[in-house]
């Protein structure tokens, strides 16, 4: 076990969270740009920075790609979810879009990154099933 995540429990929440992601029920954390005023995805453009510079094989450098990406960690957790899990040190998440839901995070490493990827999420329950709320995906 780590911590109060058995496997089962992992394994269920990877799950979910892949269902939610290939349905299309998914999102960013959102904040207002202060130069645009625009409301943007928050860590996206970081995020696609970080990733594209350790995958030397592939250009990442849209949205696509990083849910692509994300796909590629949970399911590559999923192989063993007990020893990719690492309990984030916010448990809790504090952004609007998923206020008070149990954040949830795995360090994976994939073939075409030169470093491990950490992912954290939180799953959020709507009317219309599970989705997946994105807070990082980065290295």
């Amino acid at each position: 076990m780590t911590g109060d995540r058995d496997e089962e429990f992992l394994r269920d929440l990877l799950e979910r969270a892949l269902d939610a992601i290939e349905n299309g029920r998914r999102e960013h954390i959102y904040r207002r740009d202060f130069g645009s005023g625009r409301q943007i995805a928050y860590h996206l453009a970081r995020d696609l920075d970080r990733l594209d510079a350790c995958c030397p094989n592939f250009t990442i450098n849209n949205e696509q790609s990083y849910w692509g990406i994300i796909l590629d960690c949970l399911e590559a957790a999923l192989e063993n979810p007990l020893a990719t899990y690492k309990p984030p040190t916010e448990p809790i998440c504090s952004h609007e879009e998923a206020l008070g839901s149990e954040m949830h995070a795995f360090v994976v490493e994939l073939e075409d990154f030169t470093r491990p990827i950490y992912t954290k999420f939180c799953l959020k329950e709507l009317t219309d099933g599970t989705w997946y709320v994105s807070i990082d995906c980065h290295t």
